[in-house]
């Protein structure tokens, strides 16, 4: 699978930018992982303290990522699609297409669209 990289700085600030999202308190993440309180997580978060692979590996099935994403803030198609519902929508649509002249319009069309969005933007 293609991979993305994302601008999410460090193995913190992702481990950081993952519980906000799914709204878990550093206290709850802590108890996930048998910590005695929150200050290991507050030091992973602010890049104090490195991340051992063990709890890399658990941060990832808790927040359902990758040990990918997590240390190199690379994302998976599958990652990207999941965020993006009009890119997976797109994409079904573009895999429905049967034959080899309607696909070359579509990325024909695809492909107009962006540079016409890229001009826009200058």
């Amino acid at each position: 699978m293609k991979r993305r990289e994302t601008n999410s700085g460090t193995i913190g600030s992702r481990i950081r930018e993952l519980r906000l999202k799914n709204r878990v308190s550093q206290e709850q993440l802590a108890l996930y992982l048998n910590f005695e309180n929150k200050g290991t997580i507050s030091s992973y978060e602010t890049d104090r303290r490195s991340v051992p692979t063990e709890v890399v590996i658990r941060l990832a099935g808790f927040f359902h990522t990758t040990t990918d994403y997590i240390l190199c803030g690379r994302l998976s198609e599958s990652d990207i699609l999941q965020m993006e519902p009009e890119l997976e929508e797109t994409v079904k649509i573009l895999l429905s297409l049967t034959s080899d002249a309607a696909r070359k319009t579509a990325l024909e069309q695809i492909r107009a669209l962006a540079s016409m969005e890229q001009a826009m933007l200058r």
